[in-house]
């Protein structure tokens, strides 16, 4: 989503009379749920790579996991989700974000600081 906000305030300090047009409620809709759909799909692997396992230390006296009503336990997906897609999922989930944030906010106010200059 901050990814999205950035994009969108970027467009529309660069080009404002063609994002009003680019920027409908409905548009804006729809964006924000590819956002949220590629959210879940990047983050989806996390959730299937562990499990809750209650019957394993039920029975067992361990007086250090008495108090512990669950134990998460990995799952067969497990070594295939971060062991070899752990480089890609990485290489998405944080460099992706941070360069684009940076470049689009750079942009934004440097064209903010030379209309500024002109006036």
């Amino acid at each position: 989503m901050a990814m999205l906000i950035t994009i969108e305030r970027f467009l529309v300090i660069a080009f404002p009379f063609q994002s009003q047009t680019w920027f409908t409620s409905c548009k804006t809709r729809v964006f924000t749920v590819f956002v949220m759909i590629t959210s879940v799909l990047l983050n989806t692997p996390r959730f299937l790579s562990y499990k809750v396992d209650l019957n394993n230390y039920r029975d067992k006296n361990i007086t250090s996991l008495e108090d512990y009503e669950y134990i998460v336990r990995g799952t067969s997906l497990h070594p295939f989700f971060f062991e070899e897609l752990k480089n890609l999922h990485s290489q998405i989930d944080f460099w992706l974000p941070l360069p684009v944030l940076i470049v689009l906010n750079l942009l934004s106010y440097f064209h903010v600081s030379e209309v500024l200059v002109f006036k």
